[in-house]
């Protein structure tokens, strides 16, 4: 999990020396919202909402913080179904990959994007350890995201999300299943 932090550390000392260097501005709005969608039916059924609110450090590095709401089912393997509550927090890192990104559409941008996510969870249904209540763990993800500008004003912008899970728990693994794809959003 230490080699995730210090690529991050890496790419956010890079991009603003770099930013410092050319004198450059953000190009786009400097805070902006977004979130992200989780679906998931079959032995799990997830379905939860992540909204954020992020900040764009440089043209290419992009900041943010946001909650995180689930719903979770899942039938074990003895046949009985259980439902729960999956809530926390999660820190977002974008870094804009601009060379792959010109070879896209103008309107599309391809980024590394980064989430370390702190979820609370109940104790009984993924923790073999603890039986009752209720307790929190962190889940570092780190992956691509494409997202697509819509309309005239590039306001609004969907984007598709694939992370991998890099944490080696029980609970990070029951929980995510590589690799995790997302739906997201922008406004």
């Amino acid at each position: 999990m230490s080699k995730v932090y210090t690529i991050f550390v890496i790419c956010l000392f890079c991009s603003i020396s770099s930013a410092q260097v050319k004198n450059e501005e953000p190009t786009e709005k400097d805070f902006y919202m977004e979130g992200s969608l989780r679906l998931s039916f079959g032995k799990q059924t997830r379905i939860g909402i992540s909204p954020a609110i992020n900040y764009q450090l440089t043209p290419k590095l992009s900041l943010g913080t946001g909650i995180i709401a689930e719903y979770y089912s899942s039938t074990t393997s003895e046949n009985s179904t259980f439902s729960t509550g999956i809530y926390g927090v999660n820190l977002i890192a974008d870094y804009k990959i601009s060379r792959l990104g010109q070879i896209l559409n103008p309107n599309t941008t391809l980024s590394l994007h980064a989430e370390q996510e702190f979820l609370n969870y109940e104790t009984q249904y993924f923790d073999d350890e603890i039986d009752n209540g209720r307790s929190w763990t962190n889940v570092s993800l780190l992956g691509l995201k494409v997202k697509r500008k819509i309309g005239t004003k590039n306001r609004f912008a969907l984007s598709l999300i694939a992370v991998w899970n890099l944490n080696n728990n029980s609970v990070a693994n029951s929980l995510y299943n590589n690799p995790v794809i997302k739906l997201g959003f922008q406004f």
